[in-house]
């Protein structure tokens, strides 16, 4: 897993940091990047519904995820010789997602 920002990896890891978002989105975002980090592979990500992980535009390796209704998780997939590489853009207002 890749950071477009290095803020994203720290929205992870530092539990007092909060990059001025509300906390359920945190806490949706850290939730979410665990299970990231659990699929090994493509067939991974899909299986697993509760992330709804949907693919922007067509064809497109810009993915989005829901983290709460006001929130999405934007993430990029990257395929290299050993496998899919998750690449997280950002968090972005739902609103600004097609």
């Amino acid at each position: 897993m890749e950071f477009s920002d290095p803020s994203y990896d720290r929205l992870e890891t530092d539990r007092s940091f909060t990059h001025d978002f509300p906390a359920p989105v945190v806490s949706s975002y850290r939730m979410c990047l665990q299970l990231l980090r659990a699929a090994t592979d493509e067939a991974d990500l899909a299986s697993m519904r509760m992330l709804d992980l949907r693919p922007l535009g067509n064809p497109s390796a810009l993915h989005s995820i829901r983290l709460t209704d006001a929130y999405v998780l934007m993430l990029e997939l990257k395929a290299c010789s050993r496998g899919c590489v998750l690449w997280i853009v950002g968090v972005q207002p739902s609103s600004t997602v097609p």
